[in-house]
């Protein structure tokens, strides 16, 4: 063939070949170009939605935190009606919640909420995980959607942790949001629904959709696994594109997008065939063309090169936009071809993401919004980033004293920190930054340096947030240098007050309901308890009997109640049962209710009266003072007296003015004692002590008293200070508080102390003459029925009666003794034989042959009386008055009313009795009792009609012990109770045994005793 041939047809190969070749290459490459843009595109426009989402989100959490800090810190939580009224007062937040709001305590219980929701109020949510986190995370969180327990409608709850001042957490802030009506989720993804895709908001923790372009998707669960790949891998955590077929039997190109603040996802799609429709379009009409092309390559390349030229400008165009070599904007329509379809396709995503911007702008005024809020609290709020300043709300600006966020923004933060403080504020940064989510650190104190070098005392509470540019701390600032300096000035206000209680001389103590709520040192050390010991316990520890605690609480609450003060001096009681004079000083807190509160001062007389001495030349208490006081001259010339001088002594100022306070000596004191008195003034500056001393009329008196030397600035002698007190009643105390210690207050006869006091002397004097002497232990038969049918006060006045009767039957030089209850003690000296004593123990016994008449009651009653002799029966107190109980044992034994002298084998009896007690006690437990039947037989017949079940006890050491000795030990002692139950159990168990083998016993009788029927809970025993 010929060249001019083949070169044709080498080129239309040629042309051919390159006409087909660029078809396939367009093809491939306009589809991949195309299908980048609109994964970058459909990326770029989710997170834009995810973005729009979290700030959302992020905007309602810190609200829903500011109002639960401030609930916490107006302490709120436990009057619902205030709650009520905050959440009403801050509607402004509450518009970011179309649900409303509700407040739970720490329990879970609903206490307010708003909008008001029939039922909610007391409802316990305590059950709900969500509750559960929120106590244990104890930060703001975006709860899990849910259908509302009383609604039923589909819901997101935001809850947020309400803390009080001291840092314990009371309750919980929710708000709710509906996704069924009108709600920020929807007003964001509403901005880009288009006509053929869609966009979607996933809890992958609720497994459903929160929001969707198509609302009938909302709350919809999410596709079962494998149902549709792509929504599979959002489940699963995955952030980017890709294309999978959907529920509905669509292939789509999706794209996600996570949002952090809450762990949703947010999904737009499109389906595949609209996203690429004008690639179809393209390579339809790119094969026609290469057809004709084929035939007409000439013109066919004319027109290609027309048709491709829009192509090529749009698939540059869109590369520029994709490397940020151009702005995103809308392509210039190239008409209605495919080419100018797929530019209106782009065309649209551009005003989509217009519309995102125009919703950024629209978040970035809801960010202004917010700016206000944080602007209007009163604490300083600022965020630094790479340790720079990059917010700061006007509260911050007035702690730092700037004029405008310029003198902050941009500064090292550090640098508005006091340099005391960086090693701290740098530990708790590297917790922050060391964090993986985020963290609030608790409050603490520092010092931060204002713009003009001064420093400012704050309490900090710091937290890591995410923004648009990174992580960040956020710090809120409390002002407390007021706080401070008044802490200052109330601690040492206090430590005044508890100096001046704990060192005053005089004890303080405060009482409500009559129990001792606070006291000083002094108040304890008077009574001679430990510190805090006293503490909770009733005044009634301070008085020596409970009849005396009664009386003074009669007349001085009384006196309180009618708003005047009480002043009485008492006998106190110590701790050890000492007691002291002392006086008592109280005023209600509140007048008209005294026993909610009364402030009481006890002085022990001594140590008031020892400070007062202290208190040199002060007018007020020289002569308000009930102490005697005397001040002379160096040369002991009387200068002053005070009126109680003069009440003591008799003498007026006039009668002794320029006298010596010899004048008033008794003489009692010898010169020696002066002598000695006067060394000691000399050598120590004062003495102390007690004299007697006579007034104007003669009369002698013991007084307290007190001198002291009084010396100037530079050491001389200028006064001597005398002062005294009249000690008479003191003494005529001490004389009554040792009565009491050796005698029965009740009968006023020797008490057990005094009894073995005198017996111990009186063994002494007998063995000394050689003579004998009775101890007789005397104990009132049946005295326990009169107190307990007639009462104690009964009780009381028979133990008086039978006192006076005992002393109007012995002598004078016998001593009787109330040893406590009903026992007496006689010990009858210089006795020549044992006829003596019993005459005597008959003259007790005829005592009561005549009723005692007490409160129109006539009451009969014995005695018991048990006779030693020394010193045939022993010669120490502890062994006669052992003996004599004995011998009163074997009176009672035998009957009472009598008396029975003692012998050794009473002793033995006692011994062999306590013995034979502790082995009963265990008899049960040793299998030691053995149950005999006896039988009943009929006489006339010969047929057994029943048996008696009878009671033995093997003795491991004694053998077999008779009833009669050890039944009345059991009933004496209790025991009768679990012996009769366990008889009548082994001969319940023993007739079953024997019906069970075929003997019948018609009837068994088992013996009870009277101890066993007074329980009352026999039927029971036996049914």
């Amino acid at each position: 063939m010929r060249l001019t041939v083949k070169f044709p047809f080498f080129v239309l190969a040629m042309m051919l070949a390159v006409i087909w070749g660029l078809v396939g290459y367009f093809n491939l490459k306009v589809r991949h170009d195309l299908e980048y843009l609109v994964s970058a595109q459909q990326r770029s426009a989710v997170s834009v939605i995810a973005a729009s989402i979290d700030r959302e989100t992020r905007l309602r959490l810190r609200a829903l935190g500011e109002l639960a800090k401030n609930l916490g810190q107006h302490q709120m939580m436990g009057e619902p009606a205030r709650i009520d009224g905050f959440l009403q007062d801050n509607l402004a937040a509450g518009a970011l919640f179309n649900g409303g709001f509700f407040v739970l305590d720490s329990q879970g219980v609903c206490l307010a909420d708003w909008p008001r929701l029939s039922g909610r109020i007391g409802l316990n949510f305590a059950q709900h995980e969500d509750f559960r986190t929120i106590l244990e995370r104890r930060q703001p969180a975006v709860n899990r959607a849910r259908s509302g327990s009383l609604s039923g409608r589909p819901l997101v709850s935001m809850s947020a942790p309400i803390v009080d001042g001291a840092g314990q957490l009371v309750g919980v802030l929710v708000g709710l949001t509906y996704l069924d009506s009108d709600n920020y989720l929807g007003q964001i993804i509403a901005t880009y629904k288009v006509e053929s895709g869609g966009v979607l908001v996933i809890d992958p923790r609720a497994g459903r959709f929160l929001a969707a372009t198509d609302t009938g998707r909302i709350f919809q669960p999410v596709p079962a696994a494998g149902v549709n790949k792509m929504h599979d891998r959002y489940m699963a955590g995955y952030e980017g594109s890709g294309v999978a077929t959907s529920s509905r039997d669509i292939e789509e190109l999706s794209s996600g997008r996570r949002i952090s603040a809450t762990g949703w996802f947010a999904v737009i799609t499109l389906p595949v065939a609209a996203a690429f429709a004008p690639v179809a379009a393209l390579q339809k009409a790119l094969l026609i063309a290469a057809s004709v092309l084929s035939l007409i390559v000439p013109w066919l390349a004319a027109v290609a090169g027309r048709w491709l030229r829009p192509l090529r400008e749009t698939t540059s165009a869109l590369r520029e936009m994709t490397v940020g070599q151009r702005p995103l904007a809308a392509l210039p329509a190239t008409g209605g071809d495919e080419v100018g379809q797929l530019v209106e396709s782009f065309n649209e995503l551009v005003r989509d993401i217009d519309d995102a911007k125009r919703a950024t702008a629209a978040l970035k005024q809801s960010e202004e919004r917010y700016r206000v809020l944080l602007d209007s609290s009163p604490d300083a709020v600022f965020v630094h980033r790479d340790e720079r300043m990059t917010m700061a709300n006007r509260s911050a600006l007035r702690l730092f004293g700037a004029e405008h966020e310029g003198q902050l923004l941009g500064r090292p933060w550090k640098a508005l920190l006091h340099p005391d403080f960086h090693p701290i504020a740098a530990q708790r940064l590297k917790k922050l930054e060391s964090a993986d989510g985020s963290v609030a650190l608790p409050a603490v104190e520092q010092r931060y340096v204002r713009l003009d070098g001064s420093a400012v005392e704050v309490e900090v509470t710091t937290r890591n947030i995410t923004l648009a540019e990174g992580r960040a701390v956020l710090s809120v600032v409390r002002d407390i240098t007021q706080r401070k300096a008044d802490e200052a000035r109330l601690k040492g206000v206090l430590a005044q007050q508890e100096a001046l209680l704990d060192n005053v001389s005089v004890g303080i103590v405060l009482i409500k309901q009559r129990i001792i709520t606070r006291c000083n040192r002094r108040f304890e050390e008077l009574f001679g308890y430990d510190a805090q010991e006293m503490l909770g316990q009733s005044t009634k520890i301070m008085y020596p009997t409970e009849e005396f605690y009664q009386e003074i609480g009669q007349r001085a609450y009384t006196a309180l109640a009618r708003g005047e003060s009480y002043l009485e001096e008492v006998w106190f009681k110590r701790k050890d049962g000492g007691q002291f004079r002392g006086s008592l000083n109280g005023k209600a807190v509140e007048a008209g209710d005294p026993h909610e509160g009364s402030v009481w001062i006890c002085t022990d007389l001594t140590a008031q009266r020892r400070d007062q001495e202290r208190a040199q030349l002060a007018a007020s208490v020289f002569e308000s003072t009930v102490e005697g006081i005397m001040i002379t001259g160096a040369d002991q010339a009387i200068l002053a007296i005070n009126r109680a001088f003069t009440e003591i002594t008799g003498y007026t100022e006039q009668e002794v003015l320029g006298k010596n306070p010899r004048l008033l000596s008794s003489g009692r004191q010898t010169p020696e004692f002066y002598g000695q008195m006067w060394k000691a003034i000399q050598q120590s500056g004062k003495w102390r002590g007690e004299i007697w001393n006579r007034r104007k009329n003669g009369d002698e008196f013991p007084e307290l008293l007190s001198v002291n030397m009084v010396r100037d600035a530079e050491g001389r002698l200028t006064h001597y200070v005398g002062v005294f007190s009249d000690i008479s009643a003191q003494k005529d105390a001490e004389q009554q508080l040792s009565f009491l210690a050796h005698h029965d207050p009740l009968t006023g006869l020797p008490n057990r102390v005094l009894f073995n006091d005198r017996l111990t002397h009186a063994i002494d004097r007998a063995a000394r003459d050689g003579g004998q002497l009775a101890v007789m232990f005397i104990d009132l038969d049946r005295f326990k029925d009169v107190n307990d049918t007639l009462g104690h006060q009964i009780g009381d006045q028979l133990l008086r009666s039978t006192a006076r009767k005992f002393q109007r039957a012995i002598r004078a030089s016998d001593t009787l003794a109330r040893l406590g209850g009903d026992e007496f003690a006689l010990l009858v000296e210089d006795i020549h034989e044992v006829s003596d004593a019993v005459m005597v123990a008959q003259k007790l016994l005829a005592a009561f042959a005549r009723p005692f008449s007490l409160a129109e009651h006539e009451i009969h009653i014995s005695a018991s009386i048990g006779i030693s002799f020394y010193p045939s029966d022993g010669a120490e107190v502890r062994e006669l008055v052992k003996n004599a109980d004995a011998a009163m044992y074997r009176t009672k034994a035998k009957g009472r009313n009598n008396y029975a002298c003692y012998a050794p084998e009473m002793t033995q009896s006692g011994a062999e009795r306590l013995r034979l007690e502790a082995t009963l006690r265990r008899s049960i437990q040793n299998r030691e009792l053995l149950v005999y039947f006896q039988p009943q037989v009929d006489l006339a017949s010969g047929v057994l009609v029943g048996m008696e079940a009878l009671v033995r006890w093997r003795h491991p050491e004694l053998g077999l012990i008779p009833p009669v000795k050890f039944i009345p030990l059991a009933e004496e002692t209790g025991f009768i109770t679990a012996l009769g139950e366990w008889v009548l159990r082994e001969a319940c168990a023993k007739v079953s045994a024997w019906r069970a083998s075929g003997h019948v016993v018609p009837r068994l009788s088992v013996n009870l005793s009277i101890k066993q029927i007074e329980r009352g809970d026999m039927i029971g025993l036996i049914a």
